[in-house]
């Protein structure tokens, strides 16, 4: 049972970034900003400093791999970023104090990193016209405020869960 459980809460934000962007859009604000909620990797961050970075690695690539197939139209771009962001999270992780400036520093280089790659691969081949700025200003820092703003809301819930799910791994093994 305790390995469903992160799983079961990464499938269930990854529905509700679908929700989300069908009830909340860029209208709800009041402007054409495009909101892209990123939750499940903001969750994967999370989890790769507060409880294991293996397990948020192996659930980035396939959770990735999902929001590949589910959202996109080229394979590949998420599966292989959410891997790499955990990955570069655990190395975060050893080298800074975790608290939350530097978990909300970390969200952010990583949405900047996962927004700007699949920007140029989609400008790359040709699925997107947008030039650099209409994207900075219309689509990175719209997704920078919003995903900042359920991480800082989701950071002690979350905290408290994963080290709760440590805790009690530690004592079964």
């Amino acid at each position: 049972m305790k390995r469903v459980i992160l799983p079961l809460i990464l499938f269930l934000f990854f529905i509700g970034e679908s929700i989300f962007v069908d009830l909340v859009g860029g209208q709800v604000f009041g402007s054409d900003r495009i909101f892209v909620p990123h939750f499940v990797l903001m969750l994967l961050i999370l989890i790769g400093i507060f409880y294991d970075e293996k397990q948020a690695i192996y659930q980035g690539i396939i959770f990735g791999f999902l929001f590949d197939i589910y959202y996109t139209d080229v394979i590949g771009i998420h599966m292989f970023m959410y891997g790499f962001i955990a990955y570069m999270m655990g190395i975060a992780k050893r080298m800074l104090h975790s608290n939350l400036f530097i978990t909300l520093l970390l969200a952010i280089l990583s949405i900047t990193l996962l927004e700007t790659f699949s920007y140029g691969v989609y400008s790359l081949v040709g699925k997107s016209d947008m030039t650099w700025e209409s994207f900075a200003n219309f689509r990175l820092l719209p997704t920078l405020v919003l995903n900042t703003v359920y991480v800082i809301i989701s950071y002690y819930p979350m905290h408290k869960l994963l080290f709760r799910m440590k805790k009690i791994n530690k004592e079964v093994v």
